[in-house]
């Protein structure tokens, strides 16, 4: 348009200029540990089963069976419980599960270290996650306590 047909739209009190429409911006839906299309982060999921706790005296020895439910091959790092760390750098490929000894240690006289958190990464993008679980104990005769169950806390962090 010249300067003169927005001079004369002027002097109508119409607009000059008229914006094109523009399509409303979508964006993809997100699944948990899936790959997405468009090269969106992909947070693999790691389920826990079967926890067993034993003693021996005084030492206690927890463990349990670790799942990755996601899409990708993942690296299990390390644990930490109870204040101590378990490195376990073991491999797992979607849908495969192994048995872990978590801990090994002397039991616990109090419960007030109720937390543990797995690290983990995705071997395809080399990403580090973190998952938080509350850590529930048994009162044993002896005034010690065991662990009894793992409780996760939120969804996978990207660490």
């Amino acid at each position: 348009m010249g300067f003169m047909q927005n001079l004369g739209k002027l002097v109508n009190g119409e607009p000059m200029f008229t914006a094109e429409p523009s399509a409303p911006a979508t964006q993809p839906e997100t699944t948990v540990g899936t790959t997405q299309s468009n090269n969106a982060k992909v947070i693999p999921t790691i389920q826990l089963s079967n926890f067993k706790t034993s003693r021996n005296g005084s030492e206690m020895i927890t463990e349990f069976w670790l799942q990755n439910t996601s899409n990708e091959q993942i690296r299990i790092e390390s644990i930490m419980i109870l204040g101590q760390k378990r490195d376990l750098h073991h491999y797992l490929e979607p849908n495969q599960e192994h048995q872990f000894i978590v801990y090994k240690g002397p039991a616990p006289k109090d419960t007030h270290n109720d937390d543990a958190e797995i690290y983990f990464r995705c071997e395809r993008t080399n990403d580090y996650f973190k998952n938080k679980y509350m850590v529930e104990f048994d009162h044993q005769s002896d005034s010690t306590y065991n662990i009894d169950e793992f409780h996760q806390e939120g969804p996978t962090h990207d660490i």
